[in-house]
């Protein structure tokens, strides 16, 4: 996959940025040794015209001190980063308030900030309220 390719052959690589990326995996990994700054944000993966949200598997980033992620299932992620400060997620279902759990596990955390979204149904779909909450701690 592009993604393991790019960062085992790119040894210094510290910041990263993948937005609007389109993967042919829904679930990829990010391992890094150098990698320090990391934000993913809206890459999905499109299979027979669906198109579907990224889902990370794994950030096992020893060196990594922010993440920046607005994906699904946050609070399924499996993430190695024992010195990270800065975090910043989106919660757009009730499953995303397991987050908090997932930021429980970080010693050195200093930063958070998430952003609440609301759903509402509406005729029988569900449509993301206009209306939205930053928190900052």
């Amino acid at each position: 996959m592009f993604i393991e390719s790019l960062l085992s052959n790119c040894l210094l690589l510290e910041e990263l940025y993948l937005g609007f990326c389109k993967f042919k995996s829904s679930t990829p990994k990010i391992v890094s040794s150098s990698l320090c700054h990391l934000k993913v944000t809206s890459c999905y993966k499109a299979f027979n015209n669906i198109m579907t949200f990224l889902r990370l598997m794994l950030v096992d980033c020893l060196n990594l001190t922010s993440l920046e992620y607005n994906g699904d299932d946050f609070y399924t992620l499996n993430i190695n980063t024992p010195v990270l400060k800065s975090i910043k997620f989106t919660i757009s279902t009730m499953e995303d308030l397991n987050s908090f759990d997932l930021c429980a596990t970080f010693p050195e955390i200093e930063i958070m900030h998430f952003a609440v979204f609301f759903m509402v149904s509406v005729l029988e779909e569900w449509v993301f309220y206009f209306h939205f909450f930053i928190f900052e701690l």
